[in-house]
């Protein structure tokens, strides 16, 4: 069930991936920036607090704080998808968040489980390798396929499978979450309007994966202890409420309107599909308990 439900979170986080457009973020990537930050660390402290209340670990109350900071890019920006095409503010400003939030829990995925700080260095240095190296095949080699291929829809699904495939196995390779490799495989197929055929063409085989994933996770769930249901309710009321106020709060302050700035922060209140992984990785680890696997799930 495991194996199962983190191929479903690879795919999905490569079709986030292939929706990823830097130029579309140009005009609010400054004060989206701070805002994002300014609510990751608020938002994290007090996941961590709350773990430190329960007597949990050190590193538990680090991943109850990533598990709380992040939110799903996936489901906000399926929710935002028709006013980013609009290109109404909210949409781009929500579109702009969960991609700093996904660029920055890579980062904190690659390096929590370093034992060294030599190790974490790495990590996180092969991290940004393999996404600087996803943007340069997006932006100079990738257009040049597509025209190779004269745009055709099902050898362009191959190549961007292909690609997911090829990048994975090299995550392996060199000892990083698997999950940085399906990011970096999507990005370097990101490239409009390419994309958009490999989004069209892969579309069933998505659902396929994000039924897989929602399935599993469900069969993951076991009867709760005190404990878990403590950690789900705090999470929950993290993500669904100071969340999203914590960042509409942030934009109300660097000017936005009132609107504009309420909707996009409503964008965050969901868990991120990078938090599945980590508490896989935890779990099977030893690092983390059962009561904090269940609770996250």
């Amino acid at each position: 069930l495991v194996d199962l439900a983190q191929i479903g979170v690879i795919f999905l986080v490569f079709i986030f991936g292939l929706k990823f457009d830097p130029e579309e973020m140009n005009s609010v990537a400054q004060s989206t920036l701070a805002v994002t930050v300014l609510q990751l660390v608020i938002t994290g402290s007090i996941g961590y607090a709350v773990a430190t209340q329960l007597g949990l670990t050190h590193f538990e109350g680090l991943v109850l704080a990533v598990v709380s900071a992040l939110s799903s890019s996936l489901v906000g920006l399926e929710l935002a998808e028709q006013e980013i095409h609009r290109h109404l503010l909210h949409g781009r400003l929500a579109e702009s968040m969960h991609l700093v939030q996904d660029l920055l829990g890579l980062l904190v995925l690659s390096i929590i489980f370093s034992t060294t700080p030599a190790e974490a260095l790495t990590a996180s240095a092969l991290t940004i390798f393999f996404i600087l190296a996803a943007l340069s095949i997006r932006r100079y080699v990738f257009t040049f396929v597509a025209e190779a291929v004269k745009y055709n829809a099902e050898v362009l699904m191959l190549l961007g499978l292909s690609a997911l495939v090829l990048s994975s196995q090299a995550a392996m390779y060199f000892d990083i979450p698997v999950i940085i490799g399906a990011f970096a495989a999507g990005i370097s197929a990101a490239r409009f309007p390419y994309n958009m055929e490999l989004l069209d063409s892969i579309g069933s085989v998505k659902d396929f994966f994000a039924a897989i994933f929602f399935v599993t996770l469900g069969a993951l769930v076991g009867l709760p202890t005190w404990q878990t249901v403590v950690i789900a309710i705090a999470v929950l009321v993290i993500t669904t409420v100071v969340k999203p106020y914590v960042a509409a709060e942030g934009f109300k302050a660097l000017g936005y309107t009132d609107r504009a700035s309420v909707l996009a922060g409503l964008s965050l209140n969901q868990v991120s599909e990078l938090s599945f992984i980590l508490v896989i990785q935890g779990l099977l680890s030893g690092l983390i308990s059962q009561s904090v696997f269940e609770g996250v799930i």
